[in-house]
């Protein structure tokens, strides 16, 4: 199991792993990334990372990886004039040894627009949607277009 605290660590953001081992009382544990031994935690402070995840084996090797967002993050507007929260998500690709294989490296999506959109909100999974044999998810960006809200798909 996999949760987030992204108010933790400054608002930086966290992901807990955790193990039952016994499966009638669903006692969790604590499950420390056998690379990492260590939490994932989120590289900007206020970026809120971990805010929502979703799961789904987005390159066709049978195992599931997941994306995680930081809907706050932020970065200098491409004239340089100032720093907006335009938000970003983070994939990490799933194997069959850890919990995520490349949690210090994992592919990141940034937000298409130099507007503050929250992009990465909301993560959805959507399954094979245009029939490549690929896994789709989509990613919400409810602020871009003056607040009007985009949903980008990828396949």
């Amino acid at each position: 199991f996999i949760t987030s605290a992204p108010r933790a660590n400054h608002y930086s953001g966290v992901l807990y792993f955790f193990n039952s081992d016994n499966k009638d009382t669903n006692e969790k544990f604590l499950l420390r990334n056998s690379k990492l031994n260590e939490d994932i935690q989120g590289d900007q402070m206020g970026a809120y990372f971990g805010y929502s995840m979703a799961c789904g084996d987005l390159n066709n090797d049978g195992y599931d990886d997941l994306l995680v967002s930081a809907p706050w993050y932020s970065r200098m507007t491409s004239a340089k004039s100032s720093i907006i929260s335009v938000g970003r998500v983070y994939v990490f690709n799933g194997d069959p040894n850890t919990v995520v294989s490349n949690a210090n490296k994992p592919t990141i999506i940034e937000a298409p627009s130099d507007t503050t959109s929250a992009f990465g909100l909301g993560l959805a999974h959507i399954g094979d949607i245009n029939q490549d044999d690929y896994q789709d998810f989509a990613i919400g960006a409810p602020y871009e277009n003056d607040n009007a809200g985009a949903v980008y798909i990828y396949h």
